[in-house]
Parts: structure tokens; C-alpha cells; sequence
């Protein structure tokens, strides 16, 4: 059984790509995580490392961030031409996997990259 990664800055994302680290491993959580951050923890891939990018898990603490997210979401598809993220919050999904549109109603929300 391998061990996971709960972190709450892009600092600890950075180190944890030195050590090389999957994104499959880490949860981003903690409140106030910028745009930077959340493109940095999207875009996340370990040097030598094949397969998909980004991290397993986000904890949105807020609207306003989970706002960030899917923006940043919807421009790494747009870039890629394929789906990065799938949102659940209790009973409400993304309206299209393919343009999230969905907006935040809950205090909480996680959004998974990658899921298609």
C-alpha cells in the first residue's frame, strides 16, 4: 500500500515533483490557493514520468476558487483539445465534462482532473 500526499501550497506541490512524486498521490487542499497554483497542480507532471498530467484531487474551499479552477480547467482543454475536469458537489455534476459550466452552490466541492 503506498502512502498519499495532503498538501496546501504550491511549494509543497514543487517539492514534491523534485522528489518525484505521481499526481495521482496528492490531494491539494487548504484555502486561499491562487491561479498559479492551481495551473501549477493541473499542469503537474514528474520529469521521466509518462502518462496523464495534474494531480488526483482538489478541495475547493470557496466558489470564488472553485471558480478559479474551472477556468483554468476549460483553457487547459481548450489548449489540449481533450476533457481535464468532472466536478461533484452531493447531488450537482458539471453540465458538459467537455465545457464546465458548473457553478459552485455548496461551501465545498472537489474537482478531479483527468476524469473523462
Amino acid at each position: 500500500m503506498g502512502s498519499g500526499f495532503d498538501i496546501v501550497s504550491g511549494g509543497e506541490l514543487h517539492h514534491l515533483q523534485r522528489i518525484g512524486v505521481r499526481g495521482d498521490r496528492i490531494v491539494f487542499s487548504g484555502v486561499g490557493k491562487d491561479r498559479h497554483e492551481i495551473r501549477e497542480a493541473l499542469n503537474y507532471r514528474v520529469r521521466g514520468q509518462g502518462g496523464r498530467s495534474g494531480i488526483l484531487l482538489f478541495n475547493a474551499e470557496s466558489e470564488a476558487e472553485l471558480d478559479i479552477l474551472m477556468e483554468e480547467s476549460a483553457r487547459l482543454q481548450d489548449e489540449s483539445g481533450k476533457s481535464t475536469c468532472s466536478c461533484d458537489s452531493g447531488e450537482s455534476r458539471c453540465a458538459s465534462r467537455r465545457s464546465p459550466t458548473y457553478r459552485n452552490r455548496a461551501s465545498r466541492a472537489q474537482v478531479w482532473p483527468g476524469v473523462v
